[in-house]
């Protein structure tokens, strides 16, 4: 009987929340499921500041330990045939590839602009240049995050690939009342994420538009406290219009909303590829996001604007509350784009 293949996918709470960060989560179980479907043995590991447990999630095991225990893991870690890593090249991604170093090992780049943000980005570009040389492939979900690493080291380029997102099709029915029509917002609240913006397109179109509503769905982090006062009093002014919800339900958000926005100012540390885009695709909402490099590779310029151009911002969000049998055929030939690029992929173990 040939016995099946041992895969560990590794990732750190350094990189994201656990259990991860959601379009990296997403991507990491979706991979370990097909891996299971396709019998093989896979666990995954979480790196973490100062927990560790284990649990099973969709038959799947979980093992998150701290980063002291990580040095004394090599014989948990070598016990896999290979390693596949998913986040921002670091410390921890190294310490895995030095202790396994027999085995196979993918790395798989999930941050927009490789290198993250805050006090360690100094350290990524630094390693970046010789990170090369501990693992044997690296994958990347767009032509910037390649362009990055090739001027890091031009040594990346007989290991490095192009891969497209794991993508999920949720089954979800329009629930939106045309005559009430509604502007969402999930993440984080902050100026990074452009909150900011979000609440002066609603300012703008508020007079003209009189049932225009707005839902502010926050992920549960600590917000920048001016922004959430600055919410908490738009929500006093617009009393029934104006929402600052918790943790939702993204898709009954999405099915309920006329138009999503998330004008983000940079990739740094969030996902290449902005799930929460093609979620709303799917669900039959059209977006505004901000045109940065790595997005236009999904993402039809329609739903695009300048980063940080609240008139852009302003403009086609009128246009697409107040038309929007306009953005149909574009909700669809944008899907059908991203399937065709995402259909073929055969995702490396």
């Amino acid at each position: 009987m040939i016995k099946p293949q041992r895969i560990l996918l590794a990732s750190a709470q350094e990189d994201f929340e656990f259990p991860l960060a959601e379009a990296a989560r997403k991507q990491i179980f979706a991979l370990a499921r097909k891996l299971r479907d396709d019998r093989c043995d896979v666990e995954i590991l979480i790196v973490t500041p100062g927990r560790n447990e284990q649990c099973i999630q969709d038959d799947i095991p979980i093992r998150e330990i701290t980063r002291s225990k990580l040095f004394f893991s090599g014989r948990y870690c070598n016990s896999f045939d290979s390693v596949h890593y998913f986040g921002t090249i670091g410390v921890v991604a190294l310490i895995i590839a030095m202790l396994t170093p027999s085995k196979h090992k993918t790395f798989t780049v999930t941050d927009g602009g490789v290198y993250s943000t805050g006090r360690r980005t100094w350290l990524r570009r630094l390693l970046a240049r010789w990170f090369h040389r501990f693992y044997d492939l690296f994958q990347v979900y767009t032509d910037y995050q390649r362009r990055l690493l090739l001027a890091a080291s031009p040594h990346y380029e007989t290991k490095l690939r192009k891969i497209a997102p794991i993508l999920d099709t949720p089954l979800v029915h329009r629930t939106m009342d045309d005559t009430r029509p509604g502007i969402l917002y999930v993440g984080h609240l902050s100026r990074f994420k452009g909150v900011d913006i979000v609440l002066e397109v609603f300012r703008a179109l508020s007079a003209e538009l009189p049932q225009l509503r707005l839902t502010i769905a926050g992920n549960g982090l600590k917000y920048e406290d001016d922004l959430e006062s600055t919410v908490r009093t738009l929500v006093d002014a617009y009393p029934g219009r104006v929402q600052l919800k918790g943790k939702v339900d993204v898709y009954e958000e999405l099915a309920r909303s006329s138009l999503l926005i998330y004008p983000i100012r940079a990739h740094d540390g969030t996902f290449a590829v902005p799930l929460s885009l093609y979620e709303s695709l799917t669900c039959g909402t059209p977006f505004l996001s901000s045109r940065l490099e790595g997005v236009a590779e999904y993402f039809d310029d329609y739903f695009l604007c300048e980063v940080g151009n609240l008139d852009q911002f302003v403009g086609k969000a009128r246009a697409l509350l107040t038309e929007p049998s306009g953005s149909r055929r574009r909700i669809e030939e944008n899907l059908r784009r991203i399937r065709e690029a995402c259909e073929h992929y055969a995702h490396c173990y």
